[in-house]
């Protein structure tokens, strides 16, 4: 796993991703076991990717950080200060690598941990890398450009620049990128109940 600089080069000390979901974990008083539990993934996985044997895909990442309740920014780099008003200047958006993917943090430090964004840039063959997903909460796709395939449940959906797609993630999914495509797309997490309890929704 390699975290990049905003001109997409790799800063001079590059953070070790296993150790820090290690500490994560740690502090978290869990076990492998549990942790593999609660996210869905093998014992033997948890350990290739937390002794750096192993770079785990964006779905990967997606499982952990719903299981440890942290946003999958704090795998990447220390956890910020909690702010309600967040701006992410486009030159100095943090950049990170899972799997083959090369993903841009946006809101990084935003108080709503459970709300999530990211600009993802793919190349032809890229894609979320696991079997089908499942996670709570929703699930937001825009395609800035180029094209994508998601799999939702049994149905797929070939997405083109100014496309978009939610979903309920809770359903399985995943995707992949079509043809020779390169491209970037928006992808929005948030999770439903922390968004009620924040009453963020209102009855009419």
């Amino acid at each position: 796993m390699v975290v990049l600089d905003s001109r997409g080069e790799k800063k001079v000390e590059e953070l070790n991703v296993g150790e820090k979901l290690r500490a994560i974990r740690s502090q978290r008083n869990m076990s492998r076991r549990i942790l593999a539990e609660e996210s869905g993934l093998s014992v033997n996985t948890l350990t290739l990717i937390e002794n750096g044997k192993s770079s785990p895909s964006v779905s990967t990442l997606q499982r952990l950080a719903l299981a440890l309740d942290v946003p999958i920014a704090d795998f990447f780099s220390p956890a910020s200060e909690k702010q309600e008003v967040v701006v992410t200047k486009r030159k100095e958006r943090s950049k990170m690598k899972a799997g083959k993917v090369n993903i841009e943090i946006l809101g990084k430090g935003f108080m709503y941990k459970k709300f999530q964004q990211y600009v993802v840039n793919f190349k032809p063959g890229d894609g979320s890398g696991d079997p089908k997903v499942v996670h709570l909460g929703l699930e937001s796709i825009f395609v800035l450009t180029g094209s994508v395939q998601f799999t939702v449940g049994e149905t797929e959906y070939l997405l083109s620049s100014g496309d978009h797609l939610i979903f309920d993630s809770n359903i399985s999914h995943y995707w992949h990128t079509v043809d020779e495509s390169e491209g970037k797309m928006l992808i929005t997490f948030f999770n439903t109940d922390d968004f009620i309890s924040q009453n963020f929704f209102h009855n009419a």
